[in-house]
């Protein structure tokens, strides 16, 4: 007596879990690569020009105080003297955090080459602020 035994049968779960898995990474790259270029790439557009996006939460004398410090290091840095903001978006707000501090991100122009800085505001809790700035490209 013979016995026929099915032929054993290819399965492609695992063929299909690579592709979906694939398939995110390749989304996750995109949606990264698209973040950042909605910060970066507006700021090196406008490199030389007099527009400046703020959309932060520092007031007109902080903001001064602010650029006074990046222009303080990149002087030290590279003997520039002439900064300008020209994008500043807030990453992190006070109510996020126990200190009511919050993050900043600015993009600079500093002679002609753009910089980019994370900028932490602390209140000093008797109606100052505290600042801290951090280059992130150099």
């Amino acid at each position: 007596m013979d016995l026929e035994l099915p032929a054993p049968q290819q399965t492609t779960k695992s063929k299909t879990w690579i592709f979906f898995a694939a398939g995110c990474a390749i989304a996750l790259l995109c949606i990264c690569l698209a973040a950042g270029a909605f910060l970066v790439l507006p700021a090196i557009a406008n490199i030389g020009q007099s527009t400046v996006s703020y959309e932060g939460i520092a007031d007109e004398q902080l903001k001064a105080d602010t650029l006074q410090l990046i222009t303080q290091y990149e002087q030290a840095q590279s003997g520039c003297t002439d900064v300008t903001l020209f994008i500043g978006n807030t990453m992190t707000r006070p109510e996020q955090s126990e200190d009511s501090s919050w993050i900043e991100m600015w993009q600079v122009n500093a002679c002609g080459e753009s910089h980019l800085y994370s900028i932490t505001f602390t209140p000093d809790g008797v109606g100052g602020t505290y600042i801290s700035i951090s280059p992130i490209d150099q």
